[in-house]
């Protein structure tokens, strides 16, 4: 997603991550992220899923939302945007930013650790 004369994407992440489904499991339920996940067959990976983001999302010219398949089976997909339009152009905007990186993991005893590491 890019807002407004931006050069670059604001959000830049693989779906799956963007709706926090690790390995096409539910893990979390979170009041602006919805999905729910059709499985295939009982313990599997896989299936349909139907995946909804209500994080407001300002912008104040425009808003450009790609999508890419980078695998080699074909995707379907649907899409439906609401937008509420604002007539005045907004100061101070809070753009709706969102990366993902994979990123070493730090070894502690012989056991895997992964950190996050926040920054501003």
């Amino acid at each position: 997603m890019t807002w407004d004369d931006f050069d670059g994407p604001s959000v830049l992440t693989p779906l799956d991550d963007f709706f926090c489904i690790g390995h096409s499991m539910q893990v979390f339920h979170h009041c602006h992220l919805m999905y729910h996940l059709v499985r295939v067959k009982k313990e599997t990976f896989g299936g349909t899923a139907a995946m909804n983001c209500y994080f407001p999302m300002p912008f104040n010219k425009r808003a450009k939302i790609e999508m890419g398949n980078e695998n080699e089976r074909p995707l379907g997909l649907f899409f439906h945007v609401t937008m509420n339009y604002i007539m005045r152009k907004q100061k101070n905007i809070a753009y709706f930013q969102a990366a993902w990186g994979r990123r070493t993991c730090l070894v502690l005893d012989g056991e895997t650790t992964f950190v996050l590491i926040l920054q501003r």
